[in-house]
């Protein structure tokens, strides 16, 4: 019998979300229950998922499990020690979210009857990578929200048609607020909008990312390289000791990367390396080159599932994007 209070400490940890309310043991079948009913609230919606261990039931009950909770608007949370890969790549087809201990991997899927039809495809579009790199360009370069779908869809690598469909749900969502007939509008964001964007790199993006986890020297002014987590933390006045080091990178120079840096595959390394997602400059002060933007430093430190990480994180995103800071650099 799993216990609720596990249940609960490793969706909220896992996955940064809130727990509404949460059920202990609810029958499903005459022949199966599942461990826990949770209740979680994430942007703006509240889900609902039954909760139960992969041991608990072999394949066939599972997809009996996975179609009695498309038709009561429910989803399912898979917490085991493993998980095969293979499973993995099917939970993530259908939608089905999942933690898995041994390795710390998760994936947090959405209830597809669980929100208003309209607002389906809203929510799966602003949880896109394009939406998510999109965010990330805005947060640095607001004005680049009036130029053409092409341009921004050329900055980001994602088709100017996604970028329509993006820019409909930031509209719906109030992100985007009109000014005149003659420009889109502007980028309306705050804090919050930020820690949300963190949460969801995390979710959504950081394993498309990964490339390969290593040990070795770390050289700080490598220019190849775009430095986050502790390191970056550090480089914009951060209280950390660096421990862990994520270096961003442009997957083609891997290999002369990891020559020059004398890096060499670790599994259990301290160095980990992600694919770059951002083709704009951050550097106000122009001091800070070859540092990873704050938004996505903090994404790195929240990661990290640390209270203190936790808390530079959130003392990284309210200095770096607040009104007054965004208005000392020109930036709104």
């Amino acid at each position: 019998m799993t216990n609720i209070s596990f249940i609960k400490n490793h969706i909220q940890n896992s996955f940064n979300v809130k727990i509404k309310n949460i059920s202990d043991r609810v029958t499903l079948s005459s022949s199966f229950t599942c461990d826990a009913v949770v209740e979680i609230k994430h942007l703006g919606n509240t889900f609902t998922y039954w909760v139960l261990s992969y041991d608990h039931a072999d394949k066939n009950k599972w997809y009996a499990v996975a179609r009695a909770s498309t038709a009561l608007k429910a989803g399912l949370i898979i917490i085991a020690e493993v998980i095969p890969s293979k499973l993995k790549n099917e939970f993530k087809n259908k939608g089905v979210s999942f933690i898995e201990l041994s390795s710390q991997k998760k994936y947090l899927g959405y209830p597809i009857n669980s929100v208003a039809a309209q607002k389906k495809g809203r929510l799966s579009n602003f949880l896109s990578p394009a939406s998510i790199k999109l965010q990330l360009l805005l947060f640095y370069d607001p004005h680049s929200l009036n130029e053409s779908f092409i341009t921004l869809g050329k900055k980001v690598g994602v088709s100017s048609v996604m970028v329509h469909k993006v820019f409909k749900v930031f509209e719906k969502m109030n992100l985007i607020l009109p000014i005149d007939t003659k420009r889109r509008g502007s980028f309306n964001f705050n804090i919050e909008t930020v820690k949300n964007w963190a949460n969801n790199f995390n979710l959504k993006m950081r394993e498309k990312l990964f490339i390969i986890r290593c040990s070795g020297e770390i050289i700080p002014t490598y220019k190849e390289v775009f430095y986050g987590a502790d390191l970056g933390a550090v480089k914009i006045g951060g209280q950390i000791k660096p421990q862990k080091y994520i270096l961003y990178i442009d997957p083609k120079n891997k290999i002369e990367i990891m020559k020059k840096m004398n890096l060499r595959p670790d599994p259990n390394g301290n160095v980990l390396l992600y694919e770059k997602c951002w083709s704009f400059v951050w550097d106000p002060n122009k001091d800070l080159k070859n540092i990873a933007p704050p938004a996505v430093i903090a994404a790195d430190l929240m990661m990290e599932q640390d209270p203190r990480a936790t808390q530079i994180a959130i003392d990284i995103i309210e200095r770096y994007h607040g009104v007054e800071e965004y208005k000392k650099n020109g930036q709104i």
